[in-house]
C-alpha cells in the first residue's frame, strides 16, 4: 500500500491546479470593471477632500495610497502574479512545514505513506510467521498482524480524509482569492481580506499540523512496534496484546486529528483578525488619512460642535452641554434686550409717579 497516499494527493493537486487557474482568471475578468469603478470613485472623493481642505498633506498621502493600490491590484488583477506569488506560495508553505515536522518527507502525502508503511511492514512480518504454522497454529500472529495493519491504515485514511477536506476548502479559497485581495486596496473593504487570509492560513496550517501529528505519533508508536518485533524474535506470544495496544494508540491519534481543525481555526482566527493582518494593513497606509477618526465613547471636541465662550454670558452650562455659539449669542442678546426693556419701563414708571405727586407731599 506504499505510495497510495502520494498518488491520491498528487492526483488531487494536479486536478485542482488547473481549476484554480481557470476560475481565478475568469474571476479577474469579472471584477476588473467593478474595481476600476471603485477606483474612479475614490479619486473623485479624494479630489473633493483636497478642494474643500479636508485632506492633510494631500500630495504625500495621495502618493502613498496610489503606490499601495498599485501593488495590491497588480497582484489581484494579474493572473500570473497571483499564481506565482499566492498559490505557489501557499503550497510551498504547506510542504515546508511538513518537512519541518517530518524531515524525511517531501509533502504531507509522503508523510502519510511513511506512517502507513511502518505498520504495514510489521503486519507483513506477523502474517509471514503466522502462515508458517497454519492451519494448526499461528492464528494469533495472523490476527495481530491484521489488527496492526487495520489500525495504521484506518488512521492514515482518516488523516487523508481530513487533509482532502482542508485541501478542497483551500482550493476554493485560492480560486476566489483575487476578489478578496482587491478588497485590500480600500480601507472600507480591507476587513474582507483579513478574513480571507485567516481562512487560507487556517486550512494551510491544518495540513501542516496533520504531518506533525503523524510525526509525533510515529515517535510514540515506535515503542509498541519495537515491542512487537522483540516478542517475535524471542518467540513470545505477547504480540497480540501489543497489537491491541497499538490499536489504542491509533484511536488516540484519530481523536487528536479530529480536534486539529478546531485548534487551527481558533489559532488563525484570533491571529489574523485581531493582530497580525491588522498590523500589515496599517503598514500599507490608510487611504483616508487626514480625516480624524472619532473614538468610540468620546464626544467630538471641535469648535463647530461645542462652540466658543461668549464674554458676558452666564450660560456656562449651555457651553458644557454642547449648545452652539451662535445660539448662545442670540439667547444672550435676547436676554440683554429684555433686561434693558424692563429697566426702561421701571424708570419711566418712577418718573410718571413723580410728576403726579404734588409739591411738598411725601412720597
Amino acid at each position: 500500500m506504499a505510495g497510495i497516499y502520494t498518488f491520491v494527493g498528487t492526483s488531487i493537486d494536479n486536478g485542482t491546479a488547473t481549476w484554480i487557474t481557470s476560475v481565478s482568471s475568469r474571476l479577474v475578468g469579472a471584477i476588473t470593471p467593478i474595481v476600476l469603478l471603485a477606483l474612479t470613485i475614490w479619486v473623485m472623493w479624494y479630489g473633493y477632500r483636497v478642494v474643500t481642505g479636508l485632506a492633510e498633506s494631500p500630495v504625500m498621502n495621495f502618493l502613498l495610497t496610489a503606490i499601495k493600490i498599485s501593488l495590491v491590484l497588480g497582484v489581484a488583477l494579474g493572473v500570473g502574479n497571483y499564481q506565482a506569488m499566492i498559490v505557489e506560495g501557499v503550497q510551498g508553505f504547506i510542504n515546508g512545514m511538513a518537512q519541518i515536522f517530518w524531515p524525511g518527507s517531501t509533502s504531507l502525502y509522503s508523510a502519510l505513506d511513511s506512517f502507513d508503511q511502518v505498520g504495514a511492514n510489521v503486519a507483513m512480518i506477523l502474517w509471514d510467521r503466522g502462515s508458517q504454522s497454519l492451519p494448526w497454529g499461528g492464528w494469533s500472529d495472523v490476527f495481530a498482524g491484521t489488527v496492526v495493519f487495520a489500525a495504521g491504515s484506518l488512521v492514515a485514511v482518516f488523516a487523508l480524509f481530513v487533509t482532502a477536506v482542508a485541501k478542497m476548502a483551500l482550493v476554493f479559497l485560492l480560486a476566489i482569492g483575487p476578489a478578496f485581495i482587491a478588497c485590500l486596496a480600500f480601507q472600507t473593504t480591507a476587513q474582507y481580506f483579513d478574513k480571507w487570509v485567516s481562512k487560507v492560513l487556517n486550512f494551510a496550517l491544518l495540513q501542516a499540523m496533520l504531518a506533525g501529528a503523524c510525526s509525533l505519533f510515529m515517535q510514540i508508536a515506535q515503542h509498541f512496534i519495537d515491542q512487537i518485533s522483540n516478542s517475535m524474535q524471542s518467540g513470545s506470544t505477547n504480540q497480540l496484546a501489543d497489537a491491541f495496544d497499538f490499536l489504542a494508540v491509533c484511536a488516540v491519534l484519530a481523536i487528536v486529528i479530529q480536534q486539529l481543525p478546531h485548534i487551527t481555526s481558533g489559532l488563525m482566527g484570533g491571529l489574523a483578525l485581531n493582530h497580525g493582518l491588522g498590523v500589515a494593513r496599517q503598514m500599507m497606509g490608510n487611504f483616508g488619512a487626514g480625516v480624524p477618526q472619532a473614538q468610540p465613547g468620546k464626544q467630538p471636541s471641535s469648535g463647530a460642535n461645542r462652540g466658543g465662550t461668549i464674554i458676558g454670558s452666564n450660560s456656562s452650562s449651555d457651553s458644557s452641554s454642547g449648545v452652539p455659539a451662535y445660539r448662545r449669542a442670540s439667547n444672550l442678546a435676547l436676554q440683554q434686550g429684555t433686561d434693558r426693556a424692563t429697566s426702561t419701563a421701571a424708570t419711566g414708571s418712577g418718573q410718571s409717579s413723580a410728576y403726579r405727586r404734588k409739591p411738598g407731599s411725601n412720597a
